[in-house]
Parts: structure tokens; C-alpha cells; sequence
């Protein structure tokens, strides 16, 4: 009805612990997400035609977006209460960016489905293609990691023979789930779309 104040809810919202929410809403023709954190809600204008935001313990959402000026996925870290925005992974290295980021409990572990370009393989120094990364908070900057679609150097090849697949070396798939019967390794050969990634985050303290 006209008193309501949205004209539109996503599915797919996001809750936490302590009751705390974060879902997708379309107000008029603009698309935002709204929190509800203490009994109180805010709101910040996003471009997304079907946002699927993920929330963490204190309140704390990721989300994937569309750049306005690139036309290209970005996935954004906000603050509880839209205080500070973090950017997790943008088109500048991504050619896709899935739409169903996950972040952990404690917030430092973002997780999400990408494609990586060449020139975003350069730039953080592992092989492009597509896979799982996270992006994960090392105090002072967010650090992107491979997950999956890992590549190792095939040993005796021509290269250092150090396992790692560096530029110009012969390099196979990771047994990224182990080995099968006749020691072959098993591994991630495609992604689905629009599935969640769950991650936990699991700190055993000082080495």
C-alpha cells in the first residue's frame, strides 16, 4: 500500500546473532539496502538489480554491486551503519564477480566467486581464471588470496622445480580435493552461480 516504505523487498536478507538485519529494498526506483541494528534502521543507495548482502556478528555487511561509471561488479565491505565502506574486489582485476559474497563471524575473512583477469593475475600475483578467493584483513589492508583454481608447477618441466607455478613454467591444476584412485588430482571444474560461500574464520592464536 502507499503507507508502506518500501515498494519493493529482495529475498535473501541476512541476520545475525543479536537480531541485527541487513536486506535489499527498492524505494521508488532506487535500490538500497537497509539495516536494522538496535532497533534502528538505516538505508544506503546501491546499483543492484538483486543485492544478496551477508552480515556478520557486529553488524558489519558485504555485498556486490554494480559500478556505476565501469558497468562492472564490485564487492563492497560496510560498517555497521553505513559509517565506512571498504572496497573488497572491483572489475579493475575481476571480469565477473558473483553475486553471493560470505564474510566471517568476526568479519576479517571476505569470501567470494570470481573470474580473474590477466591483468588482475598480475597485480596480486597468482594465475587468472576463475575460482574462489578471500579477501582477508591483516590489520593494516585487505589481502585477496586464491582459494580454489590454484595451478603448481609441473616438477621436472624445465622450470625451478619449486611446486609454484611461476611465469613462463609448465603448470597443471592443484589437487585442490586430494587424489582419486589412480593418483589423479581432483579438483573444482566449474562454479555455480549465485550460490553463497560460507566461510568461518578460526583464530588459534600466536605461532
Amino acid at each position: 500500500g502507499t503507507s508502506q516504505p518500501y515498494t519493493a523487498l529482495y529475498g535473501a536478507p541476512s541476520l545475525n546473532a543479536r537480531g541485527d538485519g541487513v536486506f535489499g529494498a527498492i524505494v521508488g526506483t532506487t535500490h538500497e539496502l537497509g539495516e536494522v541494528s538496535n532497533g534502528a534502521t538505516s538505508t544506503f543507495a546501491i546499483n543492484s538489480s538483486a543485492p544478496q548482502p551477508a552480515m556478520d556478528a557486529a553488524g558489519d555487511m558485504v555485498v556486490t554491486s554494480t559500478n556505476r561509471s565501469t558497468g562492472l561488479n564490485q564487492i563492497t565491505l560496510f560498517r555497521n551503519g553505513f559509517v565506512s565502506q571498504t572496497s573488497i574486489a572491483t572489475g579493475t582485476d575481476f571480469s565477473y564477480l558473483d553475486t553471493t559474497p560470505g564474510i566471517s563471524d568476526d568479519g576479517n575473512v571476505v569470501v567470494f566467486q570470481g573470474t580473474l583477469t590477466a591483468a588482475g593475475a598480475t597485480h596480486l600475483g597468482f594465475s587468472a581464471g576463475a575460482g574462489i578467493f578471500a579477501s582477508v584483513n591483516t590489520g593494516s589492508a585487505w589481502q585477496v588470496i586464491r582459494v580454489t583454481g590454484l595451478m603448481v608447477e609441473v616438477l621436472g618441466s624445465g622450470g625451478n622445480n619449486d611446486g609454484v607455478c611461476d611465469a613462463g613454467e609448465t603448470c597443471k591444476n592443484a589437487a585442490e580435493l586430494g587424489y582419486d584412485d589412480n593418483n589423479s588430482p581432483i579438483n573444482f571444474s566449474s562454479y555455480p552461480t549465485n550460490s553463497r560461500i560460507a566461510v568461518t574464520n578460526v583464530d588459534f592464536g600466536a605461532a
